[in-house]
């Protein structure tokens, strides 16, 4: 099952902006997030400051002691059905960081299975990805299907198969 490390999840804080800034403009994470990078310090500002406005999102910083190491995110929050996606980057390089995603997903679903809001978690992972499928799987994640040529990937410039995982709280 890999490594387990101690984690925490935090608010991101300004002074996190610019680390964050340089993990979205690099294109080992971009490429696995299927995102854009952002485009200037600006953006990345504004990204920042709409941060407590999303009710359809919500952003927490992974800590590991002193440590900075990613972001893990639910994204399309859809209370009605009480599921939400959740992604997530691990952007440090730094150490030994075996088992900090798989960490940071767990801590994620144990805050969320107290707050009783939210009864399932589905991620979408490129199935190139497969450092990214264990790390989902490691955590709880059940594979539920795959979607052939599904979801358009910026960086290949086409549609793309994903792994579609999900688990319940």
């Amino acid at each position: 099952m890999g490594y387990l490390i101690k984690v925490e999840l935090k608010a991101i804080r300004r002074n996190n902006l610019q680390k964050i800034y340089d993990w979205r403009r690099d294109p080992r994470i971009i490429e696995n997030l299927n995102s854009r990078p952002v485009k200037n310090y600006e953006d990345h500002l504004l990204w920042f400051k709409s941060l407590n406005k999303r009710s359809e999102e919500k952003h927490f910083g992974i800590w590991r002691k002193e440590m900075f190491l990613g972001v893990v995110w639910l994204a399309n929050i859809n209370l009605c059905d009480a599921k939400a996606e959740v992604r997530i980057y691990i952007g440090t390089q730094k150490g030994d960081l075996r088992g900090a995603g798989r960490a940071a997903l767990g801590e994620l679903c144990r805050k969320l299975k107290n707050q009783g809001k939210l009864k399932k978690l589905y991620a979408y992972v490129w199935i190139k990805n497969k450092k990214a499928g264990r790390c989902f799987q490691n955590a709880g994640f059940k594979k539920e299907g795959i979607l052939l040529k599904d979801r358009w990937w910026e960086s290949t410039r086409r549609r793309e198969t994903v792994l579609f995982l999900g688990k319940h709280l």
